[in-house]
């Protein structure tokens, strides 16, 4: 595991780690509002995954020409995508290692960008950790590509710690 400090500027390139995926099926879990896929055009049969309903912006999704799916990453049971994103998403769901799991059955890869180390409050359910993320990618027989941890400072400085962060790349 290598340990990084990230500044707000680097944060897209230095964190979530996205490719040109212009050619690869992904699937976005816990896309919300605003998926990365609508910033990364990926293949058709890419999908963005969220129980919420997000009104007049699932206009942008079909637009885009990407499936907008109204579920749990609990319950979901898609597979054959080249790639499955979680990104800030885990300590919102019900149990976070079952979307995990679900991911790594579902992609061939799988990008994790989450906020860990947070004791749960309000609306974040869980305490994440780089633990409760690696386990069930190891579990499914995935291997890991790059996986780090660092803090995210922000301010005069970089004098004020945003939060801890962990980024995992799995693959089969």
């Amino acid at each position: 595991m290598h340990e990084s400090e990230v500044t707000k500027g680097e944060y897209v390139k230095s964190l979530l780690c996205i490719p040109n995926v212009r050619n690869l099926k992904v699937l976005d879990v816990g896309c919300g509002p605003l998926s990365l896929l609508l910033r990364t055009p990926a293949a058709a049969g890419s999908v963005a995954l969220d129980p919420l309903d997000f009104g007049h912006l699932e206009a942008r999704y079909k637009a885009a020409g990407i499936q907008r799916v109204i579920g749990k990453g609990e319950d979901y049971d898609g597979e054959g995508f080249d790639e499955a994103w979680i990104y800030n998403c885990l300590q919102h769901t019900e149990d976070p290692a079952l979307v995990v799991a679900n991911a790594a059955r579902a992609a061939k890869l799988v990008r994790v960008f989450e906020w860990i180390n947070i004791p749960p409050y309000q609306g974040h359910l869980h305490m994440i950790t780089p633990e409760l993320i690696r386990k069930p990618l190891l579990d499914a027989g995935m291997k890991p590509l790059i996986e780090f941890t660092g803090t995210m400072n922000m301010g005069t400085a970089q004098a004020h710690l945003v939060g801890e962060f962990c980024t995992m790349i799995y693959e089969h």
